[in-house]
């Protein structure tokens, strides 16, 4: 799906646009350094708690991790955010510093919310639900390719960088 996005997006916005948005979005996807090694531990403590059959454990530990996570990375985006934008600034030309500055928050916003979606990923492997999380991703990647091609169509390439970071949110 991936090999089909990216040689329609190639042709019909530019491989500049495509740039900005990797560049961006790569900085912005740490998003597994960022849940602080809670998704490791929801997974073997859900797991241990599901065959004991004590949801009260699973629901504090999945609230614990949720509200930590979530707190946290939303302290460091805020402290960091300055220098992020500085960073880019620096590192992107000119003419594009425009589009960089649209899709910073948006990308924030996307780290942050794809933190806490990996959390919730962790407990359905705890639970043993792999095969739902995959069934949700792939069903999401689908969606993805659908909507951007429809969308790149109509809108153009800041329509369709905007739909990016819903995808990469889990928004879609």
């Amino acid at each position: 799906m991936l090999l089909l996005l990216y040689r329609y997006l190639y042709f019909t916005i530019g491989i500049a646009q495509v740039g900005i948005w990797s560049l961006v979005l790569v900085t912005m996807s740490l998003s597994n350094i960022a849940n602080l090694g809670f998704g490791g531990s929801l997974v073997k403590f859900v797991a241990q708690y599901h065959a004991r059959e004590d949801q009260q454990s699973i629901n504090e530990i999945v609230g614990t991790a949720v509200i930590t996570v979530a707190v946290t990375v939303a302290g460091i985006i805020i402290v960091l955010y300055p220098a992020i934008r500085t960073v880019f600034h620096m590192v992107v030309p000119e003419a594009n510093v425009p589009v960089v500055d649209l899709l910073l928050p948006y990308a924030c916003i996307s780290l942050w919310v794809n933190a806490i979606g990996n959390l919730y990923a962790a407990v359905l492997d705890g639970y043993h639900f792999a095969h739902v999380k995959s069934k949700i991703l792939l069903v999401n990647q689908a969606l993805y390719l659908l909507l951007s091609m429809i969308f790149v169509g109509m809108y153009g390439s800041l329509v369709w960088l905007t739909l990016s970071f819903c995808k990469h949110c889990h928004l879609l």
